[in-house]
């Protein structure tokens, strides 16, 4: 006949495996949840990626803008200058 230790064992062994497996899709549904945050979080950050592409590009173009008009003045600085030395010379001679 089956012992009742035999009856206790195979009850403890039932209960063991139907708690594992219930974890096991626990944690399965887990990791679904985990990656779809992950793919949510992923859409907010390249959302936020463009938005501030959107705001770097007009900045940079001004600042391209800035920097050719100091290269500009520089240029017309650097001509009156030489006109200036021109003029000189040419009033020494005379």
């Amino acid at each position: 006949m089956v012992d009742v230790l035999q009856i206790v064992l195979v009850m403890i062994a039932t209960t063991v495996t139907v708690l594992t497996v219930l974890i096991g899709i626990q944690v399965f549904n887990i990791l679904k949840e985990v990656r779809e945050s992950i793919r949510k979080f992923n859409g907010i950050v390249d959302s936020v990626g463009s938005a501030t592409d959107s705001i770097v590009r007009p900045i940079s173009s001004i600042s391209d803008m800035l920097t050719g008009a100091t290269g500009a003045t520089g240029l017309l600085g650097w001509f009156l200058d030489r006109k200036g030395r021109t003029k000189d010379v040419e009033d020494e001679e005379d």
